[in-house]
């Protein structure tokens, strides 16, 4: 999910103002229902709401935002579960 929502924020900037922006993945499983649609928390899907608006965007990218400053962030360290 992280990787098609990174996907949807990196072309906003280019295409949200000619073509809404409609992010998923396509099943392998099912490859006839063509794509499998991001659909956010509380937005029933035919409310046709599209799931990926600028208010999205911007969440996604102050997540991103705050996810890289963590990274490189010398006083936290990451450490592993296993």
């Amino acid at each position: 999910m992280f990787q098609v929502l990174l996907y949807a924020w990196s072309q906003q900037e280019e295409y949200a103002k000619e073509y809404p922006i409609t992010a998923g993945v396509v099943s392998l499983k099912s490859p006839k229902e063509n794509i499998l649609p991001v659909v956010r928390q509380g937005v029933q899907k035919n409310e046709n709401i599209p799931a990926i608006d600028q208010v999205f965007v911007s969440e996604i990218q102050e997540f991103i935002t705050e996810l890289i400053q963590e990274i490189f962030d010398e006083q936290n360290s990451f450490v592993s579960l296993g």
